[in-house]
């Protein structure tokens, strides 16, 4: 079991001005998940982002939100995406 939590985050948003945070990744133990992909969802955003956790199991991302035009953003990290299993019959 994983768990990802934003860490240093920027506290306020504005368009046009570059949005930065950290992401850390750890886990049952609180132990760091070295070398584990990290994928960035932004909202206004159209290109999904992809990182890489380093030794402490952190990432640090910026935002480029020069042609955002919402009053606010949703970023979300996802580790690993859930394969649903049903059965056909």
């Amino acid at each position: 079991m994983s768990k990802i939590s934003f860490e240093y985050v920027d506290s306020h948003y504005s368009p046009e001005i570059f949005f930065y945070g950290k992401v850390k990744m750890v886990d049952g133990s609180n132990a760091p998940l070295v070398n584990e992909a990290i994928k960035l969802y932004v909202t206004g955003d159209k290109n999904d982002r992809n990182y890489t956790t380093d030794e402490q199991g952190n990432v640090w991302f910026s935002v480029d939100t020069t042609n955002f035009t919402t009053a606010s953003i949703n970023i979300q990290a996802i580790h690993k995406s859930i394969q649903h299993c049903y059965d056909r019959n």
